[in-house]
C-alpha cells in the first residue's frame, strides 16, 4: 500500500477509534495502530492495519507529558532544562524523553525517584539538542 493511502487510512481509523487510539505509525510499509480497547482489533485489522493493545490512550500520554513539563519546570538549576522533547512511543505505548547529555544521570534518578507520570513507560535518551525550559501553552 503506498503511503498516501497508508496516511488515509491512519485518519480514518484515528477518527473511529476515537479515545481508544493509542497511536498510529507506519512500519515497513503497514499502518500500525494501537488502541486500548481490545474489542477494536477485528475493526484495525480489517481496515487493513496491524493492530496493537496497550495500556495508555493518545489523550494519557499527551496528559502525561503535560506532567513531565510541570514536573521539570520544578526542578532546579540546569535540570529545568535538561529535558530537551518529549514524544510517544509506539514500540512501548509510553514516551520518549531527549535528555542533555551532561544531566542524564540525575534526570534519570530524580525521575525513577518521583515516578512523575506513574508507570506510564518512559524511555530516556541522551540528546544533544539546545536546553530549554518546558512550557505548555493553555488554549
Amino acid at each position: 500500500m503506498d503511503q498516501e493511502k497508508l496516511l488515509d487510512l491512519s485518519e480514518r481509523l484515528t477518527e473511529s477509534l476515537g479515545t481508544s487510539l493509542g497511536q498510529t505509525w507506519i512500519s515497513d510499509g503497514k499502518l500500525h495502530v494501537s488502541t486500548t480497547d481490545e474489542s477494536k482489533v477485528s475493526e484495525i485489522e480489517a481496515a487493513g492495519a496491524v493492530a496493537h493493545v496497550v495500556d495508555y490512550s493518545a489523550a494519557d500520554l499527551n496528559e502525561a507529558i503535560t506532567k513531565v513539563m510541570e514536573w521539570q519546570g520544578t526542578l532546579d538549576g540546569p535540570l529545568k532544562t535538561a529535558i530537551h522533547g518529549y514524544y510517544m512511543n509506539p514500540e512501548d505505548g509510553g514516551l520518549t524523553l531527549m535528555v542533555d547529555v551532561g544531566q542524564f544521570e540525575s534526570i534519570e534518578k530524580l525521575f525513577n525517584e518521583q515516578k512523575p507520570i506513574g508507570d506510564i513507560p518512559v524511555t530516556l535518551k541522551k540528546s544533544a539538542g539546545p536546553a530549554s525550559p518546558a512550557m505548555m501553552t493553555k488554549p
